[in-house]
């Protein structure tokens, strides 16, 4: 009797059973990742990777934020829109096709952020996360029993951090060096911290926690889609305004009136005009002129009436020149640059992706469109719609802390927001709802 015939492929991933007309398959465990080249980022003899070409990126966004008062804050407006009415825990169930979500706190995680300073690393994380897309929580791992239990978590400043270079063909990056002195930092001003990994989970008592995806087309650092206005310009224009509207002001006349008092006034009033030394001329001057002044100046001048006489030759028939008081109308035109100003908040909000109604703020030229209360309700309701991918993204250092303690599964992680409505629906105009 002939065996069934056993044929394997040549990559051994399936096999055909003859006798029994089956398929085996035979996947590989813990497979390879797949590979992929580049050309390697800012070739530098340096362990890490540059941010930006200068290794400045983060410094030159802090520098121009922070001389704009717009993109300032929009951006704490954004972190205190982000972080809601806090983190909190719950419990999802599904009943009928429907989601419900049950209010809960979790006795470990309670536990775990009174241990820690959790609302400061929550809003250090979130501030990170919102001007550069990056956040990097640093995990320590406990002693004793609780040696394979993260303990305490840190909050490293963003800015001041930089990834260790990935190898050709791998997508890991094994090393974060840390210092408030990059991009100069000397070898002794650099700590650094090994990146987990999932392969040797306790091999280290301190970690840091990365998010993998940082966007299309980038290895190491995330480009927010807010940073166009600093790639473009946009927040140069912006913050160049103030110091033009400054220059004006400053280089601009205090002259008010052009005073022309023909020389042959002198001679007509003092008869011994011309007997007179210079230093007596000079004097009667400043005291004519003082009379001038005093008349012209003051509150108790104001729509005073001027009354002169003024000559005619009696050959000509003509007014023979006198006093002439000429107003100069010396005032910087009212709205100057002010519709570049208003373009380029425009901008900037549009990049943040705030709805200028929110900020009270008008489109460029139209005096009417800073929103009413309920174009601010509906924006508001929108923005916050529109947080989900980011927020579940933010949570992902979270959930590795609940996988990683193993703590119950079930724990769910979300954001407590405020929604405004009308007094007709409520009578305090707000109502609470759960974000995930």
């Amino acid at each position: 009797m002939t065996k069934p015939q056993i044929q394997i492929s040549d990559d051994g991933s399936t096999a055909f059973l003859s006798g029994a007309q089956a398929i085996v398959s035979l996947p590989e465990i813990g497979a390879k990742e797949s590979k992929f080249y580049w050309e390697p980022e800012n070739v530098t003899s340096k362990d890490w990777a540059y941010w930006g070409p200068t290794d400045t990126r983060p410094q030159d966004i802090l520098e121009a934020v922070g001389k704009n008062v717009v993109a300032s804050s929009g951006l704490e407006w954004l972190t205190n829109a982000f972080y809601g009415g806090g983190l909190v825990t719950y419990r999802k169930e599904v009943i009928e096709g429907k989601e419900l979500f049950h209010r809960e706190d979790f006795t470990e995680f309670e536990n775990f952020k009174e241990d820690n300073f959790f609302d400061e690393t929550m809003e250090q994380l979130i501030t990170d996360a919102t001007f550069f897309g990056v956040k990097v929580p640093e995990f320590y791992l406990g002693q004793g029993k609780y040696s394979n239990k993260i303990v305490k978590v840190n909050a490293l400043d963003a800015s001041f951090t930089r990834w260790g270079k990935m190898l050709p063909a791998r997508r890991s990056i094994t090393k974060l060096y840390y210092s408030a002195q990059f991009p100069n930092a000397k070898t002794h001003q650099i700590d650094s911290s090994p990146v987990f990994d999932i392969t040797k989970p306790f091999a280290n008592k301190k970690f840091v926690h990365r998010s993998r995806y940082v966007g299309p087309g980038r290895l190491y650092y995330p480009k927010r889609a807010w940073h166009s206005i600093i790639d473009s310009g946009w927040i140069d224009i912006s913050n160049n305004i103030p110091g033009v509207k400054q220059s004006l002001l400053k280089n601009a006349m205090s002259i008010k009136y052009h005073i022309r008092i023909p020389k042959s006034y002198w001679q007509d009033k003092f008869k011994n005009w011309d007997k007179l030394t210079p230093e007596d001329q000079k004097k009667m001057r400043q005291e004519e002129m003082q009379k001038m002044n005093d008349f012209l100046t003051g509150k108790e001048n104001v729509m005073k009436t001027f009354f002169s006489h003024f000559a005619v030759d009696k050959r000509t028939g003509k007014e023979v020149p006198g006093w002439e008081i000429i107003k100069i109308d010396n005032k910087i035109p009212d709205g100057t640059l002010t519709i570049d100003m208003a373009e380029a908040n425009a901008m900037i909000l549009f990049a943040l992706n705030i709805d200028p109604t929110l900020k009270g703020a008008g489109l460029p030229n139209n005096k009417t469109s800073a929103g009413s209360g309920s174009d601010k309700r509906e924006a508001k309701e929108i923005f916050v719609s529109n947080l989900g991918l980011q927020r579940r993204r933010f949570f992902d250092w979270l959930y590795f802390l609940r996988k990683f303690n193993e703590w119950p599964r079930e724990m769910e992680f979300g954001i407590k927001d405020t929604i405004l409505t009308t007094l007709d629906k409520n009578p305090t105009g707000t109502e609470k709802t759960l974000s995930e």
